[in-house]
């Protein structure tokens, strides 16, 4: 659950390495939704504060 954008709906996948020592875990949007949307927005804002910009009155699209 992110604090600004809600819940984000992911795929996980998990792939092990061949002796099991290490995992990989590969988080994918699912179609059709909101979340890949949601993930974009995460990757420009990075840290940034959103919640700053709500009580300005910006609006996020």
């Amino acid at each position: 659950m992110h604090p600004d954008l809600c819940a984000i709906e992911l795929n996980c996948l998990s792939l092990l390495s061949e002796d099991g020592s290490q995992r990989l875990l590969w988080f994918t949007a699912p179609v059709g939704g909101d979340s890949a949307e949601k993930l974009e927005l995460l990757a420009v804002l990075g840290s940034q504060d959103v919640g700053a910009a709500k009580q300005s009155g910006f609006t996020l699209r």
